[in-house]
């Protein structure tokens, strides 16, 4: 599976040798990761707050022909600007030639980035990480609705119906229970919904993701 990087640079923390920075730590660390035969979806993810430099750790990480998840590249990078993202990838593209067989690209909940991504890797098909909708959702739901925690349960419960749809029957038929649960319950989450995630659908429920 794809994995983050998060717990791997807190034990970079932990066991850093005096004397060497963030960026040597790192360098070593991932020496031998930075070269893969063949590619089939990448995953890019950035970091915050993992270092005592507070720079942003850049990560591309690939599922291959064997299913095997590996580190491709990282970088780290005073911020998370647009040219930051496009100069990380044409470096991928340039040390790796085998970019030209992605075939997918997984993003977290930042809606920004995807235009910069499908630009840089216009054979790819860009995903949404599930988990990260799902918390996307969590989180407007409890800034924006007035309701009890068994209510705000329930609304967060209905997309993930959505999401794990296995056929266009099913879809069809929870995507209709998240308009009527929503409306019911919170007007505004499905304003956000529809706004953030309707038509995109194929980016980010299983049965179109799998298709």
């Amino acid at each position: 599976d794809l994995r983050d990087v998060h717990n791997l640079l807190a034990f970079m923390k932990r066991t850093e040798r005096e004397g060497k920075t963030d960026k040597e730590c790192t360098k070593r660390l991932f020496k031998t990761s930075l070269d893969v035969a063949s590619l089939e979806v990448v995953l890019v993810d950035t970091t915050h707050g993992t270092n005592k430099t507070y720079h942003n750790l850049f990560s591309i990480l690939v599922d291959d022909d064997f299913g095997k998840g590996q580190n491709v590249q990282h970088s780290l990078g005073e911020s998370k600007t647009k040219e930051n993202l496009v100069f990380y990838l044409e470096e991928l593209k340039d040390k790796n030639p085998a970019t030209e067989d992605i075939r997918g690209v997984v993003t977290g909940k930042d809606f920004k980035d995807r235009d910069m991504l499908i630009d840089a890797l216009p054979q790819a098909r860009e995903m949404l990480c599930q988990f990260h909708v799902i918390d996307y959702l969590r989180t407007q739901v409890g800034s924006r609705c007035q309701r009890g925690s068994e209510a705000k349960k329930d609304i967060c419960a209905v997309p993930q119906l959505v999401m794990k749809a296995e056929s266009a029957k099913i879809n069809s038929v929870q995507r209709g229970q998240v308009q009527i649960t929503w409306i019911q319950q919170e007007g505004p989450v499905l304003l956000v919904f529809r706004s953030k995630l309707r038509g995109i659908e194929g980016n980010w429920v299983a049965y179109y993701c799998n298709n």
